[in-house]
């Protein structure tokens, strides 16, 4: 299950979002993974009724409801090994209409590469000026970060800050203890098991083009593709 996200100045990302999106006035935004509504609580000048948020969770759907009763709040039952092993894996994308804005953060640093190329697909239809998604890349430094943070909370984690990266495209930290790497999806095998997913900046740029998709990666906080479609 999805956990509730905590409030707190550590985890307000509103100038983040406003850096790439700063003009807000008579704007729709859809938040994929938005969790209970956090980017509405930390940013009151999106308009209640024109922001929309998918998650995996209908609980955490439910108290953004009870929250911000003019938004508009959509579950989507898609699997994933940690937060929703019981979803499914074929969960159709969900009926969310096009917005103008489109933001996902802190998604696709859990799921598989290939899931990861599909929802950006998706997302870009939903889209009528940018899509703007975080992901984690190979910098040394958000390597180290997590590296910390996983010894910090769980006494241990598997050495990805000094690993060899050579020929290698993505990779994945499942339950700080082993690695995977250059593979494009992830098996039930790994259900119930916490993942980092790391994706070298080129492979998923080359990814996205080769799907029609032109993306730059711009570093605010952690990696982010920003995709202009209008």
């Amino acid at each position: 299950m999805t956990k509730i996200h905590p409030r707190t100045a550590e985890t307000d990302r509103s100038a983040i979002f406003n850096s790439f999106f700063p003009e807000l006035e008579n704007k729709s935004v859809l938040d994929f993974g938005g969790n209970r509504g956090n980017l509405l609580h930390f940013q009151p000048n999106i308009n209640q009724s024109m922001y929309t948020c998918v998650d995996i969770d209908q609980d955490i759907l439910d108290k953004g409801a009870e929250e911000f009763t003019a938004a508009n709040w959509i579950y989507y039952n898609r699997w994933n090994n940690h937060y929703n092993p019981s979803g499914n894996q074929d969960e159709p994308f969900p009926d969310v209409g096009i917005h103008d804005y489109v933001w996902s953060f802190s998604v696709f640093s859990h799921t598989a590469l290939d899931e990861t190329i599909e929802s950006i697909q998706w997302l870009v239809t939903k889209a009528r000026e940018k899509v703007v998604v975080s992901f984690l890349n190979f910098d040394t430094e958000f390597r180290q970060f997590f590296y910390n943070k996983r010894v910090s909370g769980f006494s241990s984690c598997e050495d990805i800050v000094n690993m060899d990266l050579t020929g290698i495209n993505n990779f994945y930290l499942i339950n700080n203890s082993d690695v995977i790497t250059n593979q494009d999806t992830l098996s039930a095998s790994e259900e119930d098991k916490m993942i980092l997913s790391f994706i070298d900046s080129d492979v998923i740029i080359n990814r996205l083009a080769e799907v029609g998709i032109t993306a730059t990666v711009t570093k605010s906080l952690v990696p982010f593709l920003v995709i202009d479609v209008s």
